[in-house]
C-alpha cells in the first residue's frame, strides 16, 4: 500500500516523486528501463529553472557538464533568413539560460534525486495494467524480477510519456489530425559548432518537407532530427527507401544541416517515431492522473516537452 504510485521514471515521474515524498507521502516510483537510458528530447528551456531550484538541482546540472543554452536560431534549409533569439534578453532577471543535455545523464540526475529524498524507486519494473474497482483506479499490476505483483495506492500517476499507459487502457487517446507527422533522429559525434556562449544554441531549420533540429552537446556531438509529413515519409517507404536512404535525402534537402555534420559518421542509427502527436479526452479521473506526454504531445519545435513534463509534475 502506497499513497501514490508514479509510473515512469522520466522528468515528469521523477518530479512528481520528488515533490510528493518531500511533502511526506509514501511514494513508489517505477521505471521499466534502467538508468541511464537513451531518450530523445535533449533541448531544455530557461522557464523550467524555478522547478530545478525547487528540486535542489541547479548546482547539480551546473556540475554535470551540460552545455549552457543561451538562445535559439531559426533559418531556412540553406541557412538563409536567420532569426536569432537570445534568452538573457527575455529573462527578466531570472535564469537566462537552459541546457542542452544527453537525456541519459539528465534523467539519471533526476532519478538519483528522487532516490535521495526517500521515494521508493524501482527500475526494470514493467506495469502491465492499472487495477480498477468500478471506474476508480486503485493501483497497478506490475512485473519485477520475474514475479507479478498487485500494488495498491490512493493515487496512480501516469508519467509513461508517449506510451500513455492509462490512456490506452481506458481508451482515452486520440491522434491529432492537424499534426500528422513522423520524426527521424540520430546523433553525430563531431560536428561544426558555434563558439563562445553560442556553443549550446539550438538550430531550428525550416525545410520543404517540414523542419529539422540541431542540438549541440558539450562533448562536441549533436542530436539531429527531422519532422516530416506522414505522406512524404510513406511515399518514400513505398518506393523502397529505408531509413538510411530517407535520411540521406533529408540532408540533401537541408544543406545547412548537412554542412554542420559533413565529414562525421553517425554514432546512433536513424530512429523513427511515427504518429507521436496525440491528446486525451481526459487527463484525470477517480484515483488517477496523467502528467506530461502521457496526456498530450504536440510538435516539439519549441523544445517544450521536458518543460511541460516537469511543470505538470
Amino acid at each position: 500500500e502506497y499513497d501514490v504510485i508514479v509510473v515512469g521514471g522520466g522528468p515528469a515521474g521523477t518530479t512528481c516523486a520528488n515533490l510528493l515524498t518531500a511533502h511526506g507521502h509514501r511514494v513508489l516510483l517505477v521505471e521499466k528501463g534502467q538508468h541511464p537510458r537513451f531518450c530523445i528530447g535533449e533541448s531544455l528551456l530557461p522557464a523550467t529553472a524555478p522547478i530545478w531550484q525547487r528540486l535542489g538541482l541547479v548546482d547539480r546540472f551546473a556540475a554535470a557538464g551540460f552545455v549552457p543554452k543561451y538562445g535559439a536560431y531559426f533559418c531556412s534549409a540553406d541557412g538563409s533568413n536567420v532569426e536569432y533569439f537570445h534568452f538573457p534578453d527575455a529573462a527578466g532577471g531570472k535564469m537566462g539560460h537552459a541546457y542542452e543535455v544527453k537525456r541519459d545523464a539528465f534523467d539519471k540526475v533526476l532519478w538519483d534525486r528522487a532516490v535521495e529524498v526517500g521515494a521508493q524507486c524501482v527500475d526494470q519494473c514493467k506495469v502491465r495494467s492499472a487495477l480498477l474497482e468500478g471506474d476508480r483506479v486503485v493501483g497497478v499490476e506490475l512485473e519485477h524480477g520475474g514475479e507479478t505483483h498487485r500494488v495498491h495506492a490512493r493515487l496512480v500517476m501516469d508519467c509513461t510519456g508517449r506510451q500513455s499507459l492509462l490512456a490506452k487502457q481506458l481508451d482515452l487517446r486520440r491522434p491529432d489530425p492537424f499534426l500528422d507527422k513522423i520524426a527521424l533522429y540520430t546523433h553525430y559525434p563531431d560536428v561544426v559548432r558555434s563558439t563562445g556562449d553560442d556553443r549550446g544554441t539550438i538550430g531550428i531549420v525550416a525545410t520543404s518537407f517540414g523542419w529539422m533540429w540541431f542540438i549541440p552537446f558539450a562533448d562536441g556531438g549533436a542530436s539531429v532530427g527531422a519532422v516530416v509529413g506522414n505522406r512524404w515519409f510513406h511515399d518514400r517507404k513505398r518506393a523502397g527507401a529505408d531509413a538510411d536512404a530517407i535520411w540521406a535525402e533529408i540532408l540533401e534537402l537541408a544543406p545547412h544541416v548537412a554542412a554542420r555534420v559533413a565529414g562525421t559518421t553517425r554514432s546512433r542509427p536513424v530512429e523513427i517515431t511515427a504518429n507521436f502527436q496525440h491528446r486525451c479526452s481526459r487527463i484525470a479521473g477517480d484515483g488517477w492522473v496523467m502528467v506530461g506526454d502521457s496526456g498530450a504531445f504536440v510538435d516539439p519545435v519549441f523544445s517544450s516537452g521536458v518543460h511541460l513534463a516537469m511543470t505538470g509534475g
